[in-house]
């Protein structure tokens, strides 16, 4: 690495990072789509709540990130589960406001439906959906890559 400029090393960090994004989001829309197939069973909420996350860089600046969490039960063929899962994908941190929006949906005691993979009845989730969030910033981190690869260039 130490032979790579920075003209070829930044925007190379720049298009990996968005190609893993894109990679996750793929995977993630494959469950999507696999799991149109799964069962569904009547759960309910055990609690819900905002988690937040705060951050510090190096001036000392603080910067909070919140993320919905829900646990749910649910019952298949006689046997309980726990589940924490609401899409597809990884959590993503956001403002306080889309958090919030997330869980007024499954308040605590709600009756909710389970979407759960048969054969494994511990994989569940709540919807069957991925954020579209991780498809436009890695198509806008490769992009940019590409961008700042052809303007230094």
């Amino acid at each position: 690495m130490a032979g790579l400029s920075a003209n070829i090393l930044i925007p190379l960090i720049f298009v990996v990072i968005g190609l893993v994004l894109l990679y996750i989001y793929f995977r993630s829309l494959a469950q999507v789509r696999a799991s149109e197939g799964w069962s569904a069973v009547q759960g309910t909420v055990v609690e819900s709540w905002v988690r937040r996350s705060d951050t510090t860089d190096n001036d000392g600046s603080v910067s909070s990130s919140y993320y919905p969490e829900v646990r749910y039960q649910y019952q298949v063929m006689g046997n309980e589960f726990q589940g924490e899962k609401i899409t597809f994908g990884p959590k993503g941190g956001g403002n306080h406001y889309a958090a919030e929006k997330v869980i007024a949906k499954y308040p605590s005691g709600a009756n909710v439906m389970v979407y759960y993979q048969p054969d494994k009845p511990n994989n569940a989730v709540l919807e069957r959906s991925v954020s579209r969030m991780l498809l436009v910033f890695g198509i806008i981190l490769v992009a940019a890559g590409i961008f700042i690869f052809v303007l230094w260039g």
